[in-house]
């Protein structure tokens, strides 16, 4: 009986992992837990951001919560599938399970172009989840003031701000070392 349930319950972890969007590779993960309220983890490309980000999400999703991992060029694609007359979807119907999920894992924010209607949605999004205290955690590989410099400069410095403010109230957190996708193997 104990070993059924032990069955079910580890295919329902894994179906919950599965769709999560934490990508294959770190569906494994294993890292010391981010802070309860999350976290802006950022350092170097290949440091280990996205990994300690999905060793986080797995903690969350074995505790039973509904986590999402993505990025905000992923988010913002979706946003856009609205806009045809065949979607019955508005933009905010998309947004929503980002906004309600109990953990929310935005990897590499910074990359890429964003207008100024990305810093809308992603203002939207940043702010709703402060608003009700749910748990974030971010990758970049940009510190606060970099980051400011290339929103700003697709879009409203001050929105951008807001969208600062709310994200550095999480535990920044800097993760240093080398590329380690660069590195040999282990044996």
């Amino acid at each position: 009986m104990k070993a059924d349930l032990d069955s079910v319950l580890a295919k329902n972890i894994r179906a919950e992992i599965s769709k999560s969007g934490i990508p294959i590779r770190f569906q494994s993960a294993s890292a010391p837990r981010l802070p309860e309220r999350g976290a802006y983890l950022f350092g170097p490309v290949g440091s280990g951001k996205t990994y300690w980000a999905c060793a986080d999400g797995l903690f969350a999703i074995r505790e039973g919560k509904k986590v999402i991992f993505t990025t905000l060029a992923e988010i913002l694609t979706k946003v856009k599938s609205t806009f045809g007359k065949s979607s019955n979807l508005s933009e905010r119907d998309v947004l929503i399970p980002y906004i309600s999920c109990d953990l929310l894992i935005i990897d590499d924010l910074g990359r890429g172009q964003i207008t100024e209607w990305g810093i809308e949605h992603l203002f939207q999004l940043v702010d709703a989840r402060w608003r009700d205290s749910r748990r974030m955690v971010v990758t970049s590989n940009y510190e606060r003031d970099e980051l400011g410099e290339m929103m700003s400069a697709a879009g409203d410095r001050r929105k951008v701000q807001a969208i600062l403010s709310r994200l550095f109230e999480l535990p920044k957190i800097a993760v240093s070392g080398g590329d380690r996708r660069c590195l040999p193997p282990r044996q």
